[in-house]
Order: structure tokens, then C-alpha cells, then sequence
């Protein structure tokens, strides 16, 4: 992906524009070393933190299933 198409994804993200696919793919294209321009930063931030707030709540809720689970019996 060149730059100018990133530079317009990223955009598209901030604006909530993009497509849970599209979001993927910046997330990967975000790792590449052709990516590694400090402009690219707070989005690389952000969605790392999203990312790890997504895991922690599917821990979460995994969590409470079981515990649901085991009281209903």
C-alpha cells in the first residue's frame, strides 16, 4: 500500500468510515516496516489499545459464562 493510499485509510478510520476489513488490513499494514513513519503512531496506538480492550473483555465475559454455568447446575 502506498502512502497516500494509507494516508487515506487512516483518515477513514478517524472518521469511522472503515469496513471491519479494512481495519484489519491498516492493523497489518500498520506492522510493516514501510509503515514505520512516526505520523502512523497514535493510530498504531490506538488501535493496539482497542485491540487489548477487546481481549480483555472476551476474558471477561468468558469468565462470567462459566461462572453462570456453574451456578445454574
Amino acid at each position: 500500500m502506498n502512502k497516500a493510499a494509507l494516508d487515506e485509510l487512516v483518515r477513514r478510520y478517524w472518521e469511522a468510515e472503515t469496513t471491519p476489513e479494512e481495519e484489519r488490513r491498516l492493523a497489518f499494514w500498520l506492522l510493516e516496516p514501510e509503515a514505520a513513519d512516526a505520523r502512523y503512531d497514535e493510530v498504531r496506538a490506538v488501535m493496539g489499545l482497542l485491540a487489548t480492550g477487546r481481549r480483555l473483555h472476551r476474558a471477561k465475559r468468558k469468565r462470567t459464562t462459566r461462572s453462570e454455568e456453574r451456578f445454574s447446575r
